[in-house]
This record gives structure tokens, C-alpha cells and sequence, in this order.
């Protein structure tokens, strides 16, 4: 005889020594127990699904938006290869960008990479200094780390770049 079948036969003991009240209260407590318990499954199981219609919803959202600028990043002029070193570039522009300040310092990375740190710059013009670079260069982003700062809207950011 298994654990189970044990398990049963003992509650079945219990259950017949109890007087006729007590199997009625035990019965309607067995009742409520099991909708209970079935009604917290059904609630978690259709709060996950709520939750995975939002990250649906919201990946098809992203994907529409990735869609409509991808159309206009291809009609853009594609840069030409200008012969200028990455490092003049990123020199270049980071000052043009308001971010040469931040610029803490650039190494080799890899074939032809370059890895680049910025500290304390503002989201807003890192994006937008990557977004150039990208652009008006036609450098690739290799990785990127970027780490919020305590002071709100800045960050730190780690960038390696290869050409294009």
C-alpha cells in the first residue's frame, strides 16, 4: 500500500468517527477548502494571462514603432567612408555633441574597435551622440552599457564602436 492510499484510509478512519454534526461541518469545510483553493488557482492563472496580453500589446507596439523608423532610416543618405580614425570621430564628435566633458576615455576594442566611456553625461545627449555617430559616420555599436547615475536623467555609459 502506497503513501497516499494510507493517507486516505486514515482520514477515512477520522472522518467516521466523527458524529453526524461533525461530518457535516467537516464536509462543508472540505467544500469551501477545495473553492478556495480553485478559485485561487483560476485568479493567479487569469492574472498571468492579463499580464502576458500587456507584454504582447506592448512587443507589438514596439515592433510597430521599430517598423515606421525603419522606413526612414533607410531613405536616409547612407554616409561615406571618410578615411578619418575612429578615435578622431569620437573626439570630433563628442564635442560637437556637448558631451567632450564627459568623455573619460577611449582603448582599443577588438578588430578595428573602439571602446568608449562617458561618466555623468545626460541620457539625452549620449542617445543622441550615438544616434550621430550611427548616422553621419556610419559606425556600428558593438555593445553598449548604459548605468543610471544618482543624479536623475544622467548616466553612465560604456560604447564600443566598430566601423562601418
Amino acid at each position: 500500500m502506497n503513501t497516499l492510499q494510507r493517507a486516505v484510509e486514515l482520514v477515512r478512519a477520522w472522518y467516521g468517527t466523527l458524529s453526524a454534526r461533525d461530518q457535516r461541518i467537516a464536509y462543508i469545510g472540505a467544500i469551501v477548502l477545495g473553492v478556495t483553493l480553485l478559485l485561487g488557482v483560476v485568479l493567479r492563472l487569469n492574472t498571468a494571462h492579463a499580464h502576458l496580453q500587456a507584454h504582447v500589446a506592448q512587443t507589438r507596439a514596439d515592433i510597430a514603432y521599430i517598423e515606421a523608423n525603419l522606413v526612414e532610416l533607410r531613405s536616409a543618405p547612407q554616409p561615406q567612408a571618410s578615411g578619418t580614425a575612429l578615435v578622431t570621430i569620437i573626439d570630433r564628435s563628442t564635442r560637437d555633441g556637448g558631451i567632450a566633458g564627459n568623455l573619460r576615455g577611449t582603448e582599443p576594442a577588438g578588430a578595428g574597435g573602439t571602446r568608449v566611456r562617458i561618466e555623468d553625461a545626460t541620457y539625452e545627449l549620449v542617445i543622441t551622440w550615438i544616434l550621430k555617430l550611427e548616422r553621419e559616420y556610419g559606425l556600428r555599436i558593438q555593445s553598449a552599457t548604459l548605468e543610471k547615475t544618482e543624479v536623475p536623467g544622467h548616466i553612465n555609459a560604456s560604447v564600443t564602436l566598430v566601423g562601418g
